[in-house]
């Protein structure tokens, strides 16, 4: 596994360590507290709202569920999207962009489990 895109040794994309990006701290970028906020949410296939992610840099993307806390890393891929790890380095899906500035998410066994826009 590349330690830089993995938050355990680069503390720059740790929001344990980088407080700019974690929403508990900077509450420019969590939706709570900011109803300006530009980033992404994460919708199931029933449109239900089940999570946001704020961009750490061009490579990497974090997912924080609904209570601010960290769920996923997404790691961008060759096909201009991300894949996307749980907290233990699992692999946990893809996102796929779409045509309209978003993402389209699917599981490990590519099964669309929702939208990111």
């Amino acid at each position: 596994f590349n330690h830089n895109i993995n938050p355990i040794f680069n503390h720059n994309i740790n929001p344990i360590f980088n407080h700019n990006i974690n929403p508990i701290f900077n509450h420019n970028i969590n939706p709570i507290f900011n109803p300006n906020f530009n980033g992404y949410y994460l919708y199931n296939t029933q449109t239900q709202q089940t999570a946001y992610l704020v961009q750490a840099n061009d490579e990497i993307i974090l997912m924080f569920n609904n209570d601010s806390n960290l769920q996923a890393i997404g790691v961008k891929n060759s096909i201009n999207g991300f894949t996307l790890f749980d907290n233990n380095n699992n692999w946990i899906g893809t996102m796929i962009s779409d045509t309209q500035s978003g993402f389209i998410f699917f599981s490990q066994s590519n099964q669309q489990i929702g939208y990111v826009k």
